[in-house]
């Protein structure tokens, strides 16, 4: 029989989708491999565990958010299009389904104290607190806009779940809303 074959970046957002969905400990190296379309054999040829694709669905998704988000925030734009850019971008990821931030499903689900994803995670929410903050640090009357940037992080996180609870994308459309009044 032959082996199917899968480009490993197709094997990591197939399986990045199942990881958001149910999250890392429910998720099963079968079903992985269901959505993958590969043999549990063939999967573990690809990867060492269920751990090392995760870390790589870490690291795509981060990549986009770095490409695709963070980097508006360094650009020469004005404050005020450098939101509307990132919330245009962010909300294109959060409201095409109800399955949340990866990076924050993962803070929530794993243990601080063991997790081999602690440096993931931490970068993840270091950059993107960087880049919120140089935002509102052109454009704001706050005078600390590093807490701003952490309190908007906070304001979107919270809104991801609810929109994950509920199945309604209104939750993170109207955090980011808020967000946008902050920005003169």
């Amino acid at each position: 029989m032959p082996r199917k074959k899968i480009e490993k970046r197709a094997l990591i957002k197939a399986c990045m989708t199942v990881f958001r969905e149910k999250g890392y400990y429910n998720t099963s190296i079968d079903d992985l491999s269901k959505a993958t379309g590969l043999s549990k054999a063939l999967f573990y040829h690809h990867f060492e565990n269920k751990e090392a694709l995760l870390l790589a669905a870490l690291k795509m998704y981060a990549d986009y958010f770095y490409k695709n988000v963070f980097e508006i925030a360094f650009s020469e734009l004005e404050a005020k299009e450098k939101l509307n850019q990132i919330t245009t971008q962010a909300l294109t990821l959060f409201t095409s389904d109800y399955c949340g931030c990866l990076i924050g499903n993962t803070a929530m689900e794993v243990n601080p104290m063991e997790s081999v994803f602690d440096a993931s995670l931490h970068e993840f929410f270091d950059t993107w607190v960087s880049a919120m903050g140089n935002v509102f640090k052109e454009n704001t009357q706050q005078t600390n806009p590093t807490k701003l940037a952490e309190r908007s992080i906070a304001l979107i996180e919270g809104a991801l779940l609810l929109t994950k609870v509920k199945s309604d994308s209104r939750y993170v459309i109207d955090a980011f809303e808020e967000i946008n009044t902050w920005v003169a």
